[in-house]
């Protein structure tokens, strides 16, 4: 079994959607921060897990990985912002 992803992404217009897995419910945030933090405490509940912050275009900004025990990982982003596009 695969550790759930908890994916923040900008909302059509404004805010931030944060969802489980690609089909699941979003809870909605006007503010980035606040939906980062969200996604944050749901991983640190369901470890291990992993956060993934992406941008309009779809592509990946910045990653956490929550580990089993207790330990937190960033993971991203793989390539300078710039590049982000």
């Amino acid at each position: 079994m695969s550790e759930p992803v908890f994916t923040v992404s900008p909302a059509v217009g404004t805010g931030w959607l944060v969802r489980q897995g690609v089909a699941g419910e979003a809870d909605f945030f006007a503010d980035r921060r606040l939906a980062i933090e969200h996604a944050q405490a749901l991983a640190l509940a369901a470890r291990p897990a992993l956060v993934r912050v992406l941008r309009a275009s779809g592509r990946v900004e910045d990653e956490w990985f929550f580990g089993p025990a207790k330990g937190v990982r960033r993971v991203g982003p793989l390539a300078p912002r710039s590049a982000l596009g």
